[in-house]
């Protein structure tokens, strides 16, 4: 075998080498973004029963931004068939009836981006006068009601979230 024989298999051998370590490394980093972009939707609640105020968060802790797919309430097992903000209210109207209150609410609909460390204020409610719930009152109402999110990340891995799991 002559030298040049010997250089250029060398020099194909290291570049196969190269190339493959290239390969290797971008499915590497591939598999990391996917893990270290994952979105990670959880709920807080907020409450000051004394002075008759509820508020309820949706959080994304994770790193990535959560793409909403599904937002669904169910009190007592039934799913409330309302769509967009009336879907919220119609809900704290079917588990407090005949208490007295303001409130606010906010959806996320289909589509919608959740970004990383964003924070969804769902509800805020406050009861008026002498119509706050007792705590074991107000604790029951609460556990009736489940919420359901089905989400995304932009590599196209589904989640979903069950406030039912959490309770």
């Amino acid at each position: 075998m002559s030298l040049e024989v010997i250089i250029s298999v060398t020099s194909s051998l290291i570049a196969l080498c190269a190339l493959c370590f290239t390969v290797w490394q971008g499915l590497l980093t591939r598999k990391h973004n996917r893990i270290s972009y994952k979105p990670h939707l959880t709920v807080w609640s907020h409450n000051e029963l004394q002075e008759g105020v509820f508020a309820l968060d949706v959080i994304n802790n994770g790193l990535g931004p959560a793409v909403i797919k599904k937002f669904d309430i169910s009190v007592d097992g039934e799913v409330i068939e309302d769509k967009g903000p009336a879907l919220v209210e119609s809900t704290v109207n079917k588990i407090f009836l005949g208490k007295r209150f303001t409130a606010n609410y906010q959806f996320m609909g289909s589509s919608y981006v959740m970004g990383a460390k964003e924070c969804c204020r769902v509800l805020d409610i406050k009861f008026e006068g002498t119509e706050i719930p007792a705590p074991k009152e107000f604790e029951q109402a609460i556990k009736r009601t489940r919420l359901e999110i089905h989400y995304q990340s932009f590599y196209g891995d589904s989640f979903y979230f069950d406030s039912g799991v959490e309770q």
